[in-house]
């Protein structure tokens, strides 16, 4: 692509992207000619994450040059989680809940169609409170409507034919393996303890699951690339 299409798709100008080629932070692009050259979606993705680290995280660009070189030596699914997270979430955001009230401002928050939100409420995958008429989406919810969006910007949406139904029996499997390991490992533990000691285990037992299950597919995706 020209780099008139890489400014247009990053919003950061030529100049810039000029400068990063020349002090390393971009790898050169093919040369086409004397005044042209071929750029690629990595000079894309790549000039997308320097964007985000500087305006989410104010950092110089002496420490991103350390941050994308150590990126890229990192596993292919704690480059996916990284680069997720600094597109989405400034430091302060992975600390504290972040709730949205209204389907209309989660929409803007999340950058998830109508159609999809419909589809998840329905299945009990994102399932709000409600104060009053309002609904309120938790941060769970609101990191997997951006979850969600991603996806659908990756070519993994109904544009691209992708049946949502075959997103959401994915999830429908996960919640059932949630639901047999609390029932082997977490029920049988906590069932003598008080209510509020319970509660509390079992929340954290079931975090630690999930931080199982989420390393158990970071091994795989790892092995699958050798």
């Amino acid at each position: 692509m020209k780099i008139s299409e890489v400014v247009e798709k990053t919003q950061v100008s030529k100049q810039a992207i000029h400068h990063y080629i020349n002090e390393g932070y971009l790898h050169r692009p093919l040369k086409k000619g004397k005044v042209s050259a071929e750029y690629d979606d990595g000079h894309v993705s790549q000039l997308r994450l320097i964007k985000e680290l500087r305006d989410n995280y104010f950092l110089p660009l002496t420490v991103i040059k350390e941050v994308i070189k150590e990126q890229e030596n990192r596993p292919a699914p704690d480059r996916v989680l990284f680069d997720f997270k600094a597109k989405h979430f400034r430091p302060l955001e992975w600390l504290l809940e972040e709730t949205v009230i209204g389907k209309e401002a989660y929409l803007k928050a999340t950058g998830i169609g109508i159609d999809w939100l419909e589809r998840m409420e329905q299945r009990g995958i994102i399932s709000p409170e409600y104060d009053g008429d309002e609904p309120v989406y938790s941060a769970d919810d609101v990191f997997m409507g951006k979850l969600i969006a991603d996806l659908n910007e990756s070519g993994m949406g109904p544009r691209d034919g992708l049946d949502p139904a075959a997103l959401l029996d994915v999830a429908r499997h996960f919640q059932a393996a949630i639901e047999t390991a609390q029932e082997r490992f977490i029920k049988p533990i906590t069932e003598g303890m008080p209510a509020e000691e319970r509660a509390s285990k079992s929340r954290t037992m079931a975090d630690l699951m999930g931080l199982f299950f989420y390393h158990m597919n970071r091994k795989r995706c790892c092995y699958s690339e050798k």
